[in-house]
C-alpha cells in the first residue's frame, strides 16, 4: 500500500486539494453572499475535486509506466511497483474518475462536460507516451494542466459568473483580473519549473533517447529561456499586485506580497542568469515550488485579512 501511495505523490495531491478548496472558496463560494446559486456548493464540490485528483494521480501512474527505464537511469523512482502494477492502478483510477464525471455531467444537465474528463485523460496518456519527449510541447501541456486545476471551476460555475456580471458593474473586472493573474502566475511558474527539471534530468533523458529542450538546445539556452519567462512572470505579478492593492494604505498583505512573491521572483531571475551547477539546479526546483506555495498563501491572506 505504501508503494501505491508513493506512486501517486500524496504531497502533490494534497497541494492540488488545498489549491482547489482555497480557489473555490475565494473566487466562487464568495458569490453566494450575493444570492447567486452555485452548482457545486456545498456537496458536489467534493466529488468534483476527487475527479480532478484522480486525473492528477492517474497522470503520475501512467507517466511512471512510460518513464520506467528513464527513472531507473536517473535513479528517481521512489517506489517498487512494476510496470504491470502501475498500469493496473492507472486503469482503476481512470474508470472510477470517469464514472463520477459522467454522473456529475448528467446531474448538471450537460453530458458533454464528461468529454472534458476523457479529453484530459487522453492528453495525459499522449503526453506520457509521446509528447513528453518533444521540445517544449510537453512542458507547456503540463503547465496548462496545472492551470486547469483552478480554471475548471470557471466552466462548472460559469452561470454564476454571468449572474455576477449582471448584478455588479465594475467588480467583475477586478474579479477577472485577479483570477486570471493568479492563473498566469501558476502557468508561468510551473513552465519555468518544468524547464529547470529538464536541465536537471539532461543526462538521463539523453540515455533514454528523449528530445527535451535541454537536450536539443542545451542547458544554457534552457536556463536563459527560463530567465526570460521569469521576467515575464515578474510583469504579471506587478499587474496582479496593481489590481490586488488598496492604494489608500499599505498593510500586512501588501508587505507579504512584496517579500514572499515579488522579491523571490526577482531573485529567481537573477539566479537563472548565472552559471549554475547541478546541485543549484536541483535547489531551484524546490525554490520555485516555494514561490508557488507563497502565492497560494497570499490568496488566503488577501481574501480573509
Amino acid at each position: 500500500m505504501r508503494n501505491y501511495l508513493t506512486a501517486i505523490r500524496p504531497v502533490n495531491l494534497l497541494l492540488v486539494l488545498a489549491t482547489q478548496i482555497i480557489i473555490y472558496l475565494v473566487f466562487f463560494k464568495s458569490l453566494s453572499s450575493l444570492d447567486i446559486d452555485l452548482y457545486l456548493w456545498p456537496y458536489k464540490i467534493w466529488l468534483f475535486i476527487f475527479v480532478t485528483i484522480s486525473i492528477t494521480a492517474s497522470g503520475y501512474l501512467i507517466n511512471d509506466y512510460f518513464d520506467f527505464e528513464t527513472d531507473t537511469i536517473n535513479e528517481k523512482r521512489k517506489h517498487t511497483l512494476n510496470q504491470f502494477q502501475l498500469l493496473l492502478s492507472y486503469y482503476a483510477l481512470l474508470f472510477i474518475g470517469l464514472g463520477i464525471s459522467v454522473w456529475l455531467a448528467i446531474d448538471f444537465g450537460r453530458l458533454e462536460y464528461a468529454l472534458i474528463y476523457i479529453f484530459a485523460q487522453g492528453l495525459l496518456f499522449w503526453y506520457a507516451a509521446q509528447l513528453k519527449s518533444t521540445v517544449l510541447i510537453g512542458n507547456i501541456l503540463v503547465s496548462l494542466f496545472t492551470v486547469g486545476v483552478i480554471w475548471i471551476f470557471r466552466i462548472a460555475e460559469w452561470d454564476a459568473i454571468l449572474r455576477y456580471r449582471e448584478i455588479r458593474s465594475f467588480a467583475p473586472i477586478v474579479y477577472d483580473a485577479n483570477f486570471k493573474s493568479f492563473a498566469s502566475f501558476v502557468f508561468l511558474l510551473n513552465l519555468i519549473r518544468e524547464i529547470i527539471k529538464d536541465v536537471e534530468d539532461l543526462e538521463g533523458d539523453k540515455l533514454a533517447g528523449l528530445q527535451s529542450l535541454a537536450i536539443v538546445k542545451g542547458a544554457e539556452f534552457s536556463l536563459k529561456l527560463a530567465m526570460i519567462l521569469s521576467l515575464l512572470l515578474l510583469i504579471v505579478i506587478v499587474y496582479w499586485g496593481f489590481h490586488m492593492h488598496d492604494f489608500n494604505h499599505i498593510g500586512f498583505v501588501d508587505i507579504y506580497f512584496l517579500l514572499a512573491i515579488v522579491l523571490p521572483v526577482l531573485f529567481l531571475c537573477i539566479k537563472l542568469g548565472r552559471r549554475l551547477h547541478q546541485q543549484s539546479i536541483r535547489q531551484l526546483q524546490l525554490y520555485v515550488k516555494a514561490i508557488m506555495l507563497s502565492g497560494l498563501i497570499f490568496i488566503v491572506l488577501w481574501a480573509w485579512i
